[in-house]
């Protein structure tokens, strides 16, 4: 309404037709700039909390070596998780797919036929009305976005997505909505499954408690660094949610769904000379939006797509969080050996590396807490 208002041009002395914070603009810029500093910040929470801390904890673990009683069966314990963890993330990818289908498919499949394709017919008629035959033929050569000195900016297929629009609204926000739902009870799961080795080991009863204690130490850093491969997997899924989104709603992307299949049709209508080549061209463009050849491939165009991308998150998720489990199981592994064998530079060595642990986690929390500081006050300045 406000560009219509507008669109002739305003007096430069007067105010603003459209404050600039009604443009949203200003949010946007702000928005467009956080997005990298909170990666950057993110990225350093993980090695100041998780990845740096494992690697300290792992030395200390070392260095505390001893034997213990049913250790294969104490290591199996602890190597169970990362068997469980991929059918966790399976689920996981399982339940995102049940959430398209039951919000984002189910309302294509719902609105498809009886609105999309009557409003599609319905503007067809408008632009029957009021185009020329020569005009007609312009637009379709131009994929049906197009402008000229004598006809202002016309966009057939913005006309034909409103009601994509939106319908399309609501179902993606509950789509998003459900997974970030999903993502809580998968990440707790996982979680729950890192700390269920405490758990069980000390219900064991069999572990000797000077080493265990650095070992037990040691599984806290994991966790951030589950949480860290989890927020890469939500957010990379989040955004091609969103570009899937771009693809469904608009034209303006080189994967739009409608224009993609559109593009043979305004083709066709062009190909179309000689006597009354006219009403035929017409005819093609309301034939084809009467079959729903539009709005025909969102669907499977939708589901493959996210069937893709959720194969490579799956790939990516499972990889990193086999990686956090190897570690605790290398830990383990080198807490409590197979046979203690006389060794008395390794045993200096051990003695050196705990009292290095001893001063580097003073000195290196000081110095973790001041660099987050730092970070945190650039990233929201």
């Amino acid at each position: 309404m406000a560009y219509e208002v507008n669109a002739a041009g305003y007096n430069e002395e007067d105010a603003l037709p459209v404050s600039v914070d009604a443009t949203g603009i200003p949010q946007l810029r702000s928005l467009m700039l956080e997005l990298p500093a909170k990666e950057r910040l993110d990225a350093l929470k993980t090695y100041c909390w998780g990845h740096l801390p494992s690697l300290i904890s792992s030395m200390e673990s070392w260095s505390v070596q001893a034997t213990i009683a049913r250790r294969l069966e104490l290591r199996e314990v602890v190597a169970k998780p990362r068997k469980s963890a991929e059918g966790v993330i399976a689920t996981l990818c399982r339940e995102i797919m049940s959430h398209l289908e039951k919000t984002i498919v189910a309302t294509i499949q719902g609105r498809r036929k009886p609105h999309w394709i009557g409003e599609g017919v319905k503007q067809i008629r408008i632009i029957e009305q009021h185009t020329k035959s020569t005009t007609f033929r312009t637009w379709c050569k131009y994929d049906g976005n197009h402008a000229t000195k004598a006809c202002p900016h016309w966009n057939w297929n913005a006309e034909f997505l409103k009601p994509v629009m939106e319908d399309m609204g609501q179902a993606w926000q509950d789509f998003d909505e459900a997974c970030v739902q999903t993502y809580k009870h998968c990440l707790a799961e996982l979680l729950g499954l890192l700390n269920g080795i405490r758990g069980e080991l000390s219900a064991m009863g069999d572990v000797v408690v000077i080493p265990s204690e650095p070992f037990m130490k040691s599984l806290a850093p994991k966790k951030r660094q589950l949480q860290a491969a989890f927020e890469v997997f939500s957010t990379k899924l989040q955004r091609f949610s969103s570009l899937i989104r771009l693809n469904v709603i608009t034209d303006d992307t080189e994967e739009s769904y409608l224009l993609k299949a559109l593009v043979p049709v305004y083709r066709s209508c062009v190909e179309e000379s000689g006597k009354g080549s006219s009403p035929r061209r017409v005819a093609k463009l309301r034939t084809a939006m009467m079959r729903g050849e539009p709005f025909a491939v969102i669907e499977p165009g939708v589901k493959a797509s996210m069937k893709s991308e959720l194969e490579t998150r799956h790939e990516k998720l499972v990889k990193k969080v086999h990686t956090v489990f190897d570690v605790v199981l290398a830990d383990f592994d080198s807490t409590f050996i197979v046979e203690e064998r006389p060794d008395e530079a390794r045993n200096v060595l051990r003695g050196e590396i705990r009292d290095f642990v001893k001063k580097a986690e003073v000195t290196m929390n000081v110095m973790m807490e001041g660099e987050l500081a730092r970070a945190t006050t650039e990233c929201s300045g």
